[in-house]
Order: C-alpha cells, then sequence, then structure tokens
C-alpha cells in the first residue's frame, strides 16, 4: 500500500472510528508517519559481552511522548 492510500486509511481509523493504532516498522520506515504518532517506542538489539545461556544479544528500549 503507498503512503497516500496509508494515510487514508490510518485517518479513517483513527479520527472516523476512534481506533488506537500501533505501528510496528523499522525506523528507517516510519518517517512520513512521525506527523501521526503521540508515544514512540524505539528497541535497539545490540552485542552482550556476556552471554546469557544462548543468547549473544540484548534488546534495549526507551519511549518519548512526541
Amino acid at each position: 500500500m503507498d503512503e497516500a492510500r496509508s494515510r487514508e486509511v490510518i485517518n479513517y481509523l483513527t479520527n472516523t472510528l476512534g481506533v488506537q493504532l500501533i505501528f510496528i516498522m523499522p525506523t528507517s520506515k516510519s518517517g512520513p508517519f512521525m506527523d501521526l504518532i503521540s508515544k514512540q517506542f524505539v528497541f535497539s538489539k545490540c552485542l552482550t559481552t556476556k552471554a546469557r545461556g544462548e543468547l549473544q544479544r540484548r534488546y534495549a528500549g526507551g519511549s518519548q511522548n512526541l
């Protein structure tokens, strides 16, 4: 779906139906939709120096109100 069509659908769902949406996408792809969101959660995958079992990576996360 192209950006214009996505915006139409998002506006219909949020403004007409009052639905709260959750976007899950890579940060590099979220730029065109930044004006539509009010809160952002960001997660990063990082290598760890001390493995936990078989896991060699850790995930760090944070949030911010926009």
